[in-house]
């Protein structure tokens, strides 16, 4: 299959939607919730709040931005969006690669 024109070539870009984890790696709970904001010891805690958004929102204003000036890329395009690579990326990022693996990309 002949991907964009440069042939098998393909760019692609990651982010991650996490808002923060409940959990640690072994299932047990955390101490606190995802935007929270409660103040415990002189800490705000808001796991999640501050984290990756920024490159989401950027990654999206910037496909509204090329599409509205009819771009069309040189290589095919792929956006990922995740929400466990802190952790092992055992649910999110290992499913986005084996999918694409899968597609051969």
């Amino acid at each position: 299959m002949e991907r964009g024109r440069f042939g098998e070539k393909t760019d692609l870009a990651y982010s991650t939607l996490r808002c923060g984890s409940r959990f640690r790696r072994d299932g047990s709970r955390l101490g606190r919730v995802p935007f929270s904001g409660k103040v415990k010891d002189g800490i705000i805690w808001g796991g999640g709040t501050l984290d990756d958004k920024g490159s989401v929102i950027a990654l999206f204003e910037t496909v509204q931005y090329l599409l509205h000036e009819n771009f069309q890329p040189a290589r095919d395009l792929y956006f990922m969006f995740g929400f466990d690579e802190e952790i092992g990326g055992e649910m999110r990022a290992k499913a986005i690669a084996e999918t694409l693996k899968s597609r051969g990309i």
